[in-house]
């Protein structure tokens, strides 16, 4: 009895997959858990994609190159750019949100329906001799003169300087002889601006009629050194003397013309703190822009005048000199000039006084003037009578003069014969400058 249910034990357990059989095969009857499922099974991708499995044993559909899952079958991926049609001078793009606009070629604009011909707003424009074309913000085309000319009908005309003498953001400064320095009976005065002498100026030029200012320095130099920043028509100012004949020599070349300086060795960036220089001047007959001479500087400020300002006097109501910041007793600087007492511890806007019988603002007051010249206290004695296009001492200590005085001086800092200097890397916020060019 024993032998014979042993037999039947084993029938049975071959039959349901005893011995050698794989764990996923199954003979004979339904063997339950065992059975193996294709996770693809069913899944249908449509022509244009293939039943991949995960290794989640999860299935998905991996759609042919150019086309993408849409939830249910690939489908071609929609091109925005289908159907725009930018013309023979246009490109169709597709941008980050995924909506195509035509860029054009250069020399052609969008006109809405197709790539069209720029128009040049300076075409046709005849500016005459001593004139340029130039397009302005807003695409609309007008004539920037040569220094000493203005546009007047259809042209640019020299200005005559017995009727209009200041054009363009500049002055016609005619050539003559002035007293340079100040008088022993002028009030306030220092000794280092002494003895009067005769200077004559030989050959006019052309003076910026106010100071340079922030907006003028930034489309040149691409900065802003300012310590009143924000203020486009106020004088640029914290800049050195190297820095001022760097600006001089970026306008000159922007124009076509020669700079005046050659400048070596520079460390650093102007308006950054440009240093080290070692600048030769080309002298009075170079083309381009420069700072004027310090005989220059007195001579156009004083426009004529004799006394501590265009404007009159420095001697009060009383007789009294007028020295300090307090109140001017009459005299008309505050009309002329921002000093402490009218300035509110600020430089202001440029050409927002009186300006002298020349035509140039702000000599007296906002921001001092780097001039060209080295500085020397005796250098006034040894100029004899008559001299004649001074360009001032030699390097000596290597200081440099600056002129006109400032928004935080007093009355006495503001006067015409007033003289400054420092070395050529001194920046404070009350220097600035303003620039000259010899008349051709």
């Amino acid at each position: 009895m024993f032998k014979r249910s042993l037999a039947l034990f084993a029938v049975v357990f071959v039959a349901c997959g005893g011995g050698s059989q794989p764990n996923d095969s199954c003979l004979g009857g339904d063997c339950g858990e065992h059975d193996a499922v294709d996770p693809c099974s069913g899944v249908d991708c449509g022509d244009f994609g293939t039943c991949v499995v995960n290794d989640s044993n999860e299935a998905s559909c991996k759609c042919d190159d150019g086309y993408y899952w849409d939830g249910s079958s690939c489908i071609d991926y929609f091109d925005p750019c289908s159907g725009v049609d930018c013309g023979e001078h246009g490109t169709c793009v597709v941008g980050d949100s995924n909506e195509a606009s035509c860029k054009c070629d250069d020399g052609y604009s969008w006109d809405g329906s197709s790539c069209v011909a720029t128009v040049d707003p300076c075409s046709g424009v005849d500016c005459g001799e001593h004139g340029t074309c130039v397009v302005g913000d807003s695409n609309e085309a007008s004539c920037e003169c040569d220094d000493g000319y203005h546009f007047e009908g259809s042209e640019c005309v020299m200005i005559d300087p017995l009727f209009n003498n200041c054009a363009g953001g500049w002055c016609l400064i005619p050539a003559g002889s002035f007293d340079m320095g100040s008088p022993d009976t002028e009030p306030c005065r220092e000794a280092h601006e002494g003895p009067v002498h005769s200077v004559t100026i030989t050959s006019p030029f052309y003076m910026k009629q106010t100071h340079v200012t922030q907006a003028e320095w930034r489309a040149k130099m691409d900065n802003d050194p300012s310590t009143f920043t924000g203020c486009d028509d106020c004088p640029v100012e914290k800049v050195n003397w190297f820095e001022a004949v760097s600006y001089a020599n970026a306008l000159s070349t922007s124009k076509g013309y020669d700079t005046c300086y050659e400048m070596t060795g520079c460390e650093g960036k102007a308006g950054e703190g440009l240093s080290k220089c070692t600048v030769t001047f080309k002298g009075l007959d170079c083309e381009g822009y420069r700072l004027p001479t310090e005989a220059e500087w007195e001579y156009a400020a004083r426009a004529g005048t004799t006394t501590a300002y265009w404007i009159g006097s420095n001697i009060g109501d009383g007789g009294e000199g007028v020295c300090g910041g307090g109140d001017p007793l009459g005299t008309l600087l505050p009309d002329a000039g921002w000093y402490w007492f009218n300035s509110e511890n600020r430089p202001h806007p440029v050409a927002q006084l009186q300006a002298n019988s020349w035509g140039l603002y702000d000599v007296h007051g906002n921001v001092y003037e780097w001039v060209n010249d080295y500085y020397d206290s005796n250098y006034y004695g040894e100029c004899s009578e008559g001299c004649n296009d001074p360009l001032g001492p030699d390097p000596g200590t290597g200081r440099r003069v600056y002129r006109g005085g400032c928004y935080i001086g007093d009355a006495k800092f503001q006067r015409s014969a007033y003289r400054n200097y420092s070395l050529p890397n001194y920046s404070i916020g009350c220097i600035g400058f303003r620039l000259v060019r010899t008349v051709p």
